[in-house]
């Protein structure tokens, strides 16, 4: 062995200390220096003792050496993987940069592309326009000269425009006048058209009409015929119905003759004109042109007031009178519901049908459907053999006198006798029938 020391390196302890910010390791040389007396510094001699000793010894350095060179070679070799590794991030690194700027790169060239083709528009735009500049300049004189001619034709045109301004102004007029003129003519032309079609659809008509009327004619000729006979026929009947009316009339004429003689007065002679008076008709009151008719309605008029005005269907006539006879006949016929005879002037005008009696100025006979009566305190039923149709009223103002005859046949039917008329008196009708009339008529003359 030698005289000299050294330490043995475990590769997991250099590996350690290298990993740990590649610590140096002191490496013990595996031979110790000796000193002398006299200071100087020699390698240890090394003695032989023997063939073996020393090829033993020369081994032993030989191990010692390649010990040293392993772990030499180790830290070497752990040194360039610890390099290695961070090569290999820079490189990982770089080629992410290469990428980013290969993209880059590529956006730049494509967008250097744009940009040269927009060099190229714009140098194209560039030329034109300045060839368009050029043009322009040599249209400029060109135009500043047409301008000064321009100027000259524009007053001469300001002055032509007044003029046609003012003819514009006449145009105009004419063309509202002429346009009120059309408006008239195509109302009258739409109005024409209608008036054609309508004379068209009538002219069809009338010709259809026209066919139907030539066939009528045929017909009403053939009845015409047949009429013309019975006009003959019934000329021969209506001659012998006129013997008949005119012996009946005598009759008539002889019989009133005969109640006059009895009654010592011939009352027709007596007849007056009765014309109704609106302003005392009640306002439901339906009354004819000439005053001669008077009808209920349905519906209250707006009448003015009148202190005449009856109430419940009322009306008097406007001839009164106070003293004398006089007579009139009223037309019943149809209607089922009236009451006719005379009333005072005083008379209670709101007086209801049960109050139209003497004591309230009122001498009358009345109608209900199938019932007649005088009006009396109390009424008097009457019981007429026939239904008068035709009313006559005789008053007697100084006698005192009201009587009802069947004018038709002369049948007296209730008489008031010793009245007393306190004041004028009137005719006075009522109806309580809708749509029938009572119609005031003229008597009967005879000869």
């Amino acid at each position: 062995m030698t005289a000299g020391t050294y330490r043995h390196i475990d590769p997991s302890e250099v590996k350690t200390t290298l990993m740990d910010k590649y610590e140096e390791v002191d490496v013990i040389p595996v031979f110790s220096k000796t000193s002398n007396s006299k200071g100087n510094q020699e390698w240890p001699s090394v003695h032989c003792s023997g063939p073996w000793r020393c090829v033993a010894m020369c081994l032993g350095l030989l191990c010692a050496l390649l010990l040293s060179a392993t772990a030499l070679l180790y830290v070497t070799l752990t040194e360039t993987q610890i390099s290695y590794h961070s090569l290999r991030k820079d490189f990982n690194m770089l080629q992410t940069i290469n990428s980013n700027w290969s993209s880059e790169n590529a956006q730049l060239q494509e967008r250097y592309y744009h940009l040269n083709a927009e060099k190229l528009q714009l140098q194209d735009k560039y030329n034109n326009l300045y060839s368009e500049m050029t043009e322009l300049q040599r249209n400029h004189s060109s135009l500043n000269q047409d301008k000064s001619n321009l100027q000259n034709s524009n007053n001469i045109l300001a002055k032509e425009i007044f003029q046609l301004q003012e003819s514009y102004s006449t145009l105009n007029e004419d063309k509202l006048q002429l346009q009120s003129g059309y408006n008239t003519m195509n109302k009258e032309n739409i109005q024409l058209q209608a008036n054609y079609l309508n004379l068209s659809e009538y002219s069809a008509q009338l010709q259809t009409a026209f066919s139907n009327l030539s066939k009528e004619k045929t017909l009403l000729q053939s009845s015409y015929d047949n009429i013309t006979s019975e006009k003959y026929q019934l000329q021969d009947k209506f001659n012998i119905v006129a013997a008949e009316k005119d012996e009946l009339q005598e009759r008539f004429c002889k019989s009133r003759v005969d109640v006059a003689q009895h009654a010592g007065v011939e009352i027709t002679q007596y007849a007056v004109d009765v014309t109704l008076d609106p302003d005392s008709a009640d306002s439901y009151l339906i009354l004819s042109a000439d005053g001669k008719q008077v009808r209920r309605g349905n519906t209250l008029q707006n009448l003015p007031h009148s202190s005449k005005r009856f109430v419940y269907y009322g009306v008097q006539g406007e001839q009164g009178c106070f003293a004398g006879r006089f007579y009139f006949e009223v037309q019943t016929k149809g209607n089922t519901r009236w009451e006719l005879g005379v009333a005072q002037e005083s008379s209670n005008r709101r007086a209801m049908v049960s109050d139209r009696n003497p004591d309230n100025g009122y001498w009358v006979i009345k109608r209900s459907d199938g019932s007649y009566w005088a009006g009396g305190a109390p009424p008097v039923d009457l019981h007429p053999k026939v239904k008068p149709e035709r009313v006559g009223v005789f008053v007697d103002y100084d006698v005192g006198w009201v009587s009802f005859h069947d004018a038709d046949r002369w049948n007296l039917i209730y008489a008031f006798k010793d009245v007393y008329f306190r004041d004028k008196i009137y005719p006075y009708l009522y109806t309580g029938q809708d749509y029938v009339s009572l119609t005031i008529t003229n008597p009967v003359t005879c000869k």
